[in-house]
């Protein structure tokens, strides 16, 4: 069965920045408008929402969907985030659901 893309992106969400292992938390639409005003996007830089869904931020307009991640994907990116960051056993983390793994971000 396909997913079914959504218009409009989940929050709380990740920015996943293009070509590195580093992911920031946004709590709202009003987090991403303000990564746009700070103009520091590229257009391969990506979105991930809390249903596991993946837009393009290539369009300040209109976030476009991609794909979704399943949760063994998320976390993966989540070990990764981790380990850049120089964290301890992160290889054993594991989300209980796609939101619990965007949540596990928040400040």
């Amino acid at each position: 069965m396909q997913p079914q893309p959504s218009p409009t992106p989940l929050f709380p969400a990740w920015l996943q920045f293009y070509g590195s292992p580093e992911l920031l938390y946004l709590a709202d639409s009003q987090a991403l408008a303000a990564c746009y005003q700070q103009e520091y996007l590229m257009a391969d830089d990506r979105l991930i929402d809390s249903r596991g869904d993946c837009y393009s931020l290539a369009d300040a307009a209109a976030p476009c969907w991609q794909q979704q991640l399943l949760l063994p994907a998320l976390d993966e990116l989540l070990q990764a985030h981790f380990f850049a960051e120089q964290q301890s056993c992160v290889s054993k983390f594991q989300s209980r659901s796609v939101a619990a793994a965007i949540a596990a971000l928040a400040p």
